[in-house]
């Protein structure tokens, strides 16, 4: 009677109602196509390159928006891996090792997930690297780092990744609600 499919591609709940005549919501989205045209993906792809030093890293990602949503703890359950993004998984590109306090990261191209918690998040890099989102597999895990999380003051309707140079090297900041 009822599905909740909160943390899937399709990140909805539903409920089964008897009298909905499927017929005519068929013919209105077609109708809809006709004038419009498709859909699409509601979502943006994007990139992020730098070159900080000697390494060069491309990170590839979709941009989900807010759209009135509760993100961190509805959208995005926590204690859950979450794609960092959405449609196909993010995928980052090495030239040369990533050192995260002693822990090394080979050169390469991993996909990206998170673990968000209201304790902490942690970032996994995964050795399939073109997957879809939801097809993630803790086994393929390479690497497995805390990230230091902080409170934004506003909300940030289109996550954002991007890659900054610091003092120590560089930082990858993913920005959202």
């Amino acid at each position: 009677d009822s599905m909740d499919a909160t943390g899937s591609s399709y990140n909805i709940k539903a409920t089964i109602v008897p009298q909905l005549n499927l017929d005519s919501i068929i013919l209105s989205y077609a109708r809809r196509e006709e004038q419009f045209g498709t859909f699409g993906w509601p979502n943006k792809s994007d990139s992020v390159r730098a070159v900080i030093g000697n390494t060069s890293l491309k990170i590839d990602y979709t941009r989900p928006s807010m759209r009135g949503r509760v993100i961190f703890g509805g959208v995005v359950p926590w204690n859950r891996h979450w794609r960092t993004g959405a449609n196909r998984a993010t995928k980052i590109t090495i030239n040369h090792p990533l050192n995260f306090n002693d822990k090394i990261l080979p050169a390469g191209e991993y996909s990206i997930f998170t673990m968000p918690s209201p304790a902490g998040w942690t970032i996994m890099f995964n050795k399939e690297a073109d997957i879809w989102g939801t097809d993630y597999d803790s086994a393929h895990d390479i690497l497995r780092v805390p990230m230091q999380v902080e409170q934004l003051i506003d909300p940030v309707e289109l996550m954002t990744i991007e890659v900054v140079p610091t003092t120590k090297g560089g930082a990858i900041n993913i920005i959202w609600e």
